[in-house]
């Protein structure tokens, strides 16, 4: 017989100790805060850097106070100003093919 999800996560838990939320002070819930954080810490697991410090990362971002989309929403449009951004090169910009006009014009339909 197979064993219910919640003791799979319970042995888990145990086996491993904290999770990587608790580990980046996320108190979940379902509000939108801590579901932005959940989102943000996973974007960090993601990226190719070690576990460990994308979660130290995501604590500095929290206790920077960068929370919810909107206190980060300042800091990235600064952050995305046209001079900080690396000029297009002509060979990275290619027109669409084929099959992206046809999905396209699916869509409008």
């Amino acid at each position: 017989m197979a064993k219910p999800l919640a003791r799979i996560a319970g042995d888990l838990l145990d086996e491993h100790g904290t999770t990587y939320a608790q580990q980046a002070s996320i108190d979940l819930a379902d509000r939108p805060a801590p579901l932005f954080q959940l989102l943000v810490l996973a974007n960090l697991l993601a990226a190719r850097i070690g576990a460990d410090i994308a979660v130290a990362a995501a604590r500095e971002l929290w206790d920077a106070g960068l929370t919810t989309p909107r206190t980060c929403a300042p800091r990235r449009t600064a952050s995305a100003s046209p001079r900080r951004l690396p000029p297009l090169r002509r060979e990275h910009c290619h027109p669409p093919g084929p099959h992206v006009r046809a999905a396209a014009r699916g869509l409008r339909r």
